[in-house]
């Protein structure tokens, strides 16, 4: 869990420089920069990688990990779904590629070579996105509409997990 104090370490100040942002108390920052600290730790984030992004908005992960040469899959789900449940308000719903790098993290080109999006509902999870070195969702697990559809998700997650390491869970 990211705390107050993390705020000034270097790692934190580290990641809010990759975002383009100031150092601040502020949840959404903090559990951005401590899951990107995290999957840095455990060498997820690195030249080759794929990482799948659940609910990505308008978040600035794809961008990041395009620059360390991450190949990324970014999904939210359809516009028009989105816009039917009121998503539209601060700048959460994520219209395609174009949403991804609007504060230019990422070298345009660097970014359309390395970044895809996909319309995905979390509640029914296509069966090809397999094989992902990591997966990150964040502040969407409340959109899923329940505990049981978030506890059903939470189980995908580790299905891919499992099928990428040739076990399965049950």
């Amino acid at each position: 869990m990211c705390k107050a104090k993390d705020v000034g370490t270097g790692w934190y100040k580290r990641w809010c420089n990759e975002m383009g942002e100031e150092p601040r108390m502020h949840r959404k920052q903090s559990e951005i920069a401590y899951a990107m600290q995290a999957l840095w730790e455990r060498h997820c984030i690195k030249e080759g990688s794929r990482g799948l992004g659940f609910a990505v908005g308008t978040e600035p992960w794809p961008s990041v990990f395009a620059n360390y040469g991450c190949k990324i899959t970014a999904t939210y789900i359809h516009p028009d779904e989105g816009t039917i449940l009121g998503w539209t308000n601060g700048d959460q719903l994520c219209f395609g590629l174009d949403s991804l790098n609007t504060k230019k993290l990422c070298d345009e080109d660097l970014f359309r070579k390395s970044v895809v999006y996909r319309a995905v509902d979390m509640n029914k999870i296509p069966g090809d996105l397999v094989d992902f070195d990591f997966n990150w969702s964040s502040c969407s697990f409340e959109h899923l509409g329940s505990i049981e559809k978030g506890m059903r998700f939470r189980k995908s997650n580790e299905d891919i997990k499992a099928r990428r390491m040739g076990r399965t869970y049950h």
